[in-house]
């Protein structure tokens, strides 16, 4: 099994090799069906820019604010919902890969801006301003 090697570590990497290709011979099944076990993508129903994004959940301040990564995003009343606050809603923060932040309320994305941090009193930032993250 290990055949002409000298170094430690090039003999478990074959030992490793040759016990894994042991093991799937040992254990393989075959499929219950033939085919792919992939679905295809429709990008009209799910935009990649929400598939890849990383997704965080926050609850929105009595300010209509959302604290995430030392930006405070500000969210605008929706007139279409008849939604005129969001104070202490749950929302989900998604920061896209090219750094663009934006919030998700009940899988629609409300108009946000950005909005000016909270300033500290007496050099202290009350506990419900800070940013978990």
């Amino acid at each position: 099994m290990l055949t002409g090697q000298t170094v430690r570590h090039d003999a478990q990497g074959l030992a490793a090799a040759a016990t894994l290709a042991e093991q799937n011979v040992r254990f393989a099944v075959p499929p219950a069906q033939p085919g792919t076990a992939y679905r295809p993508l429709d990008p009209a129903s799910l935009p990649l820019e929400q598939l890849c994004c990383f997704k965080y959940a926050r609850v929105v301040a009595a300010d209509n604010t959302v604290i995430f990564g030392g930006q405070r995003l500000q969210l605008l009343p929706d007139h279409q919902h008849q939604r005129r606050s969001s104070a202490h809603a749950a929302v989900e923060v998604h920061e896209h890969l090219d750094g663009y932040l934006s919030v998700v309320y009940g899988g629609v994305c409300p108009h946000t801006m950005p909005a000016p941090l909270p300033r500290a009193r007496r050099g202290r930032v009350p506990p419900t301003w800070r940013d978990p993250r």
